[in-house]
């Protein structure tokens, strides 16, 4: 008996580790330095000169609440990025902090999902 509940404490513990907390973007600004998931809706994709790209969240630049940032060195993986304008999006990742507003610095396609 004692070898289950030792089981299910490493089962259970394992879990709420690996367990990311889920926000929207008002919320996520308190939750800085953890990784989590923030969802909202994109609301503007822009690509500057400088080749990064910004998935602006409820609301444009500047008044975007939250955005996702795509670095021109790992632009080649997220094809058709354009098309999730108007989306309603999870992104995973450290909730980080830029000029005062939060982000997610966005690496893989897997750390963007449409949620219908």
């Amino acid at each position: 008996m004692k070898k289950y509940f030792l089981l299910a404490f490493i089962v259970f513990g394992f879990i709420s580790i690996n367990a990311q907390e889920k926000y929207t973007t008002e919320e996520a600004s308190k939750h800085v330095g953890e990784d989590a998931v923030v969802s909202g809706v994109i609301t503007q994709i822009s690509t500057p000169r400088n080749g990064i790209t910004y998935l602006n969240i409820d609301g444009k630049f500047p008044d975007n609440i939250f955005t996702g940032v795509i670095f021109k060195k790992d632009a080649s993986v997220f094809e058709n990025i354009k098309e999730l304008e108007g989306k309603n999006v999870e992104l995973t990742g450290k909730i980080e902090e830029y000029k005062g507003k939060p982000q997610i610095i966005l690496k893989k396609p897997e750390q963007i999902k449409i949620i219908e």
